[in-house]
């Protein structure tokens, strides 16, 4: 901008002197500088939580478990965590080791699933004799003579 003005390129503006009154600022660098690319930027800490390995546990026992989709507008978590989160309150509160925990909430899944399949079959034969009775309705109102 000195030049431009020098030069008679742009009028010079106000706030020009006391510009060039104050020294260039040097910025001062946190990050040590070395010859290696690498080494620039600190090395930022992975951040674990308690239940990260027993997640990985069950995607190595369950592979189809990370097809899971996942919504991105949903607060619910994936079915492998939820399973990790389990494992973890019974190895706090009641002690056990990582394996008598995963057969104990795996059994308890596996009651659930049960139980879930039990309801969805409660259902579809409710939906069955709603579906006969329906055609008996139907059967016996065409057969009223029209008045």
């Amino acid at each position: 901008m000195h030049r431009l003005c020098r030069l008679g390129g742009h009028p010079s503006p106000a706030w020009l002197e006391a510009w060039s009154d104050v020294e260039t600022l040097k910025l001062v660098s946190p990050i040590k500088k070395s010859k290696a690319p690498t080494e620039r930027w600190p090395k930022v800490p992975r951040i674990e939580y308690p239940e990260d390995r027993l997640v990985q546990s069950y995607y190595a026992r369950h592979p189809e478990a990370r097809d899971h989709p996942v919504l991105l507008d949903s607060f619910d978590p994936p079915p492998a965590r939820i399973f990790a989160w389990r494992q973890l309150r019974l190895m706090r509160e009641q002690g056990l080791s990582r394996k008598e925990a995963q057969r104990i909430v795996e059994e308890r899944e596996e009651k659930e699933m049960a139980q879930k399949r039990s309801e969805a079959s409660n259902q579809n034969i409710m939906m069955q004799v709603q579906r006969q009775e329906e055609r008996a309705l139907i059967n016996a109102l065409n057969r009223l003579p029209d008045s």
